[in-house]
């Protein structure tokens, strides 16, 4: 090998020797140029590996730095989270107690309770309207846990009018024979039952919808809301068209919730965004489309738009004669609406009238203790008070009024009007006494089932506060 090497420097060296300076010089750079062009590229090639190296070394660790920060912001939120739950409220006060601050730990408790009873309260009135609906045809151990959960959303400072409203109608549930007391109500497995889906859909609401207009006779204003809100969601998760018969009937029924709770504004509304649907799909002198029209002209009087009201019954009244006959109850009611209007635009004349020409055969079609009829009967004392005759609007009521008590039952919000009205006559026939002590018990009661808001609320106040002002020295 060293006699190769040795026979190679010898031959380069004797070739060397033989050239030139110019052409030494030129046989050093043709083997120095390219040998120098490898070097300067494999020492680009390495620079530029290094380069990409640092690059990805920095974006590596600004990586790390972001998923570090979303890591702590997590921890961070889940900290919060579990301070916010009732187990973190106990834990920190266990913390607070073991290291001496006792009223520290009572203190952070209280706080922590208090800033979350709005949502609890919720949550508790949210459950109480299922269970509430779903007592109809789940089972009645379902209203056991209604009460239980409105009671606990009153407790925290639920300011809602339907939990005591539900509360008052529970305590007229209990009173049926198939109650139950509150230990009964074992398991949700019937929660999938109470939203039916398919073609069940339909005859749900159908049954729904029976069991709203069945509530609402009876005065049970927030049960019939919750049936409707019920069926309401089953048509909506059933995906069911505008105008099926189901879903406009159930509309209807939204409307006349919101009309029998003293919303009138959202009724109306109601009605004038289904209403011209129903007309479309069922025809202008369908029953169901008078009844809806009847129900728009009372909304308009129920908020003192009494011309209007009684141009809308002026429109379809005749209508619903023709199509329904003059004995139909349909039309006794809208007989009976016209009147009223007529009395509240000071009309009372024209009322007296009008209630003259069809209360007899009202009283022979359906009897004198049909709540239509004892409505009829009511209004009638109502306009012969407004006239003036006051003893002969008290005998009116007196003759009345047990049979209504009778047919309803005593906390029913007609029974209550009706003992408005008799406090209202017993104060302008000077009985001043007696009507304070009649009309105290009717606020305290619509206080409780139809809230403050109520319109029938609001007119008994006002005449509890007209009854007990000083009389004027003449």
């Amino acid at each position: 090998m060293q006699n190769i090497i040795a026979f190679l420097i010898d031959v380069k060296t004797s070739f060397f020797n033989q050239l030139n300076a110019t052409e030494q010089a030129l046989a050093i750079l043709a083997v120095a140029g390219p040998a120098l062009t490898i070097l300067w590229a494999l020492r680009n090639y390495y620079l530029g590996r290094n380069k990409n190296l640092a690059v990805e070394l920095a974006e590596e660790k600004e990586a790390s730095q972001r998923w570090l920060k979303k890591f702590n912001d997590a921890s961070e939120r889940l900290a919060d989270a579990e301070a916010a739950l009732p187990s973190g409220w106990i834990k920190d006060m266990a913390k607070e107690r073991r290291d001496g601050n006792e009223e520290r730990a009572i203190g952070r408790l209280r706080d922590s309770f208090r800033a979350a009873s709005p949502d609890l309260a919720s949550a508790a009135e949210e459950l109480a309207e299922y269970h509430f609906s779903a007592g109809f045809d789940l089972g009645h151990e379902h209203f056991a846990e209604a009460r239980r959960y409105s009671r606990l959303a009153v407790l925290l400072g639920a300011q809602k009018t339907d939990n005591r409203r539900r509360l008052d109608e529970l305590a007229t549930l209990d009173e049926l024979p198939s109650s139950v007391g509150p230990d009964r109500f074992a398991a949700w497995d019937d929660l999938h039952e109470a939203y039916a889906a398919g073609p069940e859909a339909i005859p749900a609401i159908d049954r729904l919808n029976d069991a709203v207009q069945a509530r609402l006779d009876e005065g049970h204003y927030a049960f019939a809301d919750a049936l409707n809100r019920r069926a309401r969601i089953i048509a909506a998760r059933a995906g069911l068209p505008p105008h099926e018969p189901a879903v406009l009937t159930c509309r209807f029924y939204t409307a006349r919730v919101l009309d029998d709770l003293g919303r009138y504004d959202e009724a109306l509304a109601e009605i004038d965004a289904f209403a011209p649907i129903e007309a479309r799909a069922r025809g202008e002198n369908h029953r169901n489309v008078l009844v809806t029209r009847l129900l728009r002209a009372d909304a308009l009087d129920s908020l003192a738009r009494y011309t209007e009201a009684l141009s809308e019954i002026d429109a379809f009244a005749p209508i619903a004669a023709r199509v329904l006959g003059k004995d139909h109850p349909d039309v006794f009611v809208t007989r009976l609406l016209r009147a009223r209007i007529l009395n509240h635009l000071g009309r009372h004349d024209e009322a007296m009238a009008d209630i003259d020409t069809f209360a007899q055969a009202h009283a022979k079609a359906l009897g004198e203790a049909h709540p239509d009829v004892l409505a009829t009967r009511g209004l009638r004392a109502l306009v012969l008070d407004n006239l003036g005759r006051h003893d002969e609007a008290l005998a009116v009521i007196d003759a009345f009024a047990p049979e209504q008590a009778r047919a309803l039952v005593e906390s029913h919000p007609a029974v209550k009007r009706t003992q408005w009205l008799r406090a209202k006559v017993l104060h302008h026939l000077g009985r001043s006494t007696e009507a304070m002590a009649l009309i105290e018990g009717v606020v305290e009661n619509q206080l409780e089932t139809l809230g403050p808001q109520h319109r029938w609320t609001k007119e008994s106040i006002a005449l509890r506060d007209e009854i007990g002002a000083p009389v004027p020295a003449t």
